[in-house]
């Protein structure tokens, strides 16, 4: 049984040590339901998938500042088909991210964040 955790721990080190050295994409694409895919701008880190559903698809974004000691948070939003819809990171508001659904693909993007045109609470 210990053979398979340290085995196990031994596969989550390598995992993270290969998102970490991999280069930053400007976009992902997501095709099917539990595919998970990373991105990272100006030093937040994000990883995203979608669950099967009919009709709006959940979306699942889990985000952290690199270097902040804040643990990561998570997002969850229904997107419809057509839908695009810009997220700022929270206390970054120089970073934003855009979240596009085409049919069952969805598309996240890292967007410049406009300052001029950010919502407040």
């Amino acid at each position: 049984m210990s053979l398979g955790i340290n085995a196990l721990k031994g596969l989550c080190i390598i995992a993270i040590s290969v998102a970490a050295t991999a280069a930053p994409a400007e976009s992902i694409r997501l095709v099917k339901p539990s595919q998970a895919a990373s991105l990272e701008y100006d030093g937040v880190a994000m990883t995203v998938y979608y669950l099967a559903r009919s009709g709006p698809l959940e979306i699942v974004a889990t985000f952290a500042d690199l270097g902040s000691p804040t643990p990561p948070s998570q997002l969850r939003m229904s997107l419809a088909d057509g839908d695009d819809i810009g997220f700022t990171i929270p206390g970054r508001s120089d970073v934003s991210f855009q979240f596009t659904r085409t049919d069952s693909l969805i598309e996240v993007r890292k967007n410049q964040a406009e300052l001029g045109s950010l919502a407040t609470n």
